[in-house]
């Protein structure tokens, strides 16, 4: 610490040395730390009160992986795909990356949407494997693929 700052801390306590008892007092109080308080974030935790917090209210809403999240319904779900076709119809040969920033979505988003639509046949990949396009006779396919009978293999003691 410099001399000049020692002389100004010097001439603050003189300062308040002067002061009244009461206007020390009421300056003491203020100064003081409550018992339990920490001293600049420092030293042990409070102690949790006895008192139990109420429990806030369960969503009724399923939730996604991340928190904070509402998985959407399979109607909403079903809108932002057909909504990813109208721009690939929009905008053929567009990869991922260029619809979702056309689209304001994230990437992943944006393929993910399109890798269900592959799976419901509605869009395949280009001959580039980067892009996909939409598949010409997307409306006389289903909206979900048929599923395939589970083959049981008996094996009959001989």
């Amino acid at each position: 610490m410099s001399r000049e700052r020692l002389l100004g801390l010097r001439n603050a306590i003189d300062r308040l040395l002067e002061l009244p008892a009461s206007s020390l007092a009421v300056l003491l109080a203020l100064l003081t730390p409550s018992p339990g308080s920490k001293l600049n974030g420092a030293g042990p935790p409070a102690p949790s009160s006895p008192k139990a917090k109420p429990k806030a209210a369960k969503p009724t809403a399923k939730r996604g992986s991340r928190p904070g999240s509402i998985k959407p319904t399979p109607a909403e779900s079903r809108a932002a795909e057909d909504e990813v076709l109208a721009q690939m119809r929009l905008n053929p040969g567009m990869g991922a990356l260029r619809l979702a920033k056309l689209m304001n979505l994230k990437p992943n988003t944006v393929s993910d949407r399109m890798r269900r639509l592959g799976k419901r046949g509605l869009i395949e990949r280009a001959a580039d494997g980067k892009t996909w396009r939409i598949v010409e006779d997307a409306s006389a396919r289903p909206s979900r693929p048929a599923r395939t009978p589970a083959l049981s293999t008996s094996i009959s003691p001989t």
